[in-house]
């Protein structure tokens, strides 16, 4: 009885530590952007269309593959970014509805401070642009590395 006991609680922890693994993104599809230099650069994504999914975003994800996107669906209350529990850099590009990039924020580093109160030491909030459809987040470097620049468009 007390080993059947130890092999349901071990299953149950197994599942639990499967279940919180915020480092899986779960793919939803290929998309490209058409840089300065009218080359089409090919990524895969990952969308947040949900309140719970947006306001969870990146936190707690340990890495990002390089040809990964993190693409956050806005609407009109969604007017601000902070970069809270992450543990990488980003760059932000957003795109306005004719999937046109639009602003580009670089190199966004995670907050630094502690949980308690939420208040967080060094924790800047990024205004999304008023006409802005479409977050994209990236590795930090990928707008650069990609000579991504206003106008550029993005294909889904």
């Amino acid at each position: 009885m007390a080993l059947r006991k130890l092999i349901i609680i071990s299953l149950l922890l197994i599942i639990v530590v499967a279940c919180t693994n915020h480092n899986l993104m779960r793919y939803e599809g290929d998309l490209t952007i058409l840089n300065k230099n009218n080359n089409e650069i090919a990524f895969r994504y990952v969308l947040f269309d949900t309140s719970l999914e947006k306001e969870r975003g990146l936190s707690n994800i340990r890495e990002m593959e390089e040809d990964m996107l993190a693409i956050f669906d806005l609407e009109k209350s969604d007017r601000a970014f902070w970069i809270k529990d992450m543990d990488f850099p980003i760059d932000i590009l957003f795109f306005d509805e004719k999937n046109r990039l639009i602003s580009i924020l670089v190199d966004l580093k995670p907050c630094i401070g502690s949980d308690e109160n939420d208040s967080f030491d060094e924790c800047h909030i990024h205004n999304v642009p008023y006409n802005a459809k479409w977050a994209v987040e990236a590795n930090a470097g990928i707008a650069e590395n990609y000579n991504f620049t206003s106008g550029n468009i993005l294909s889904l």
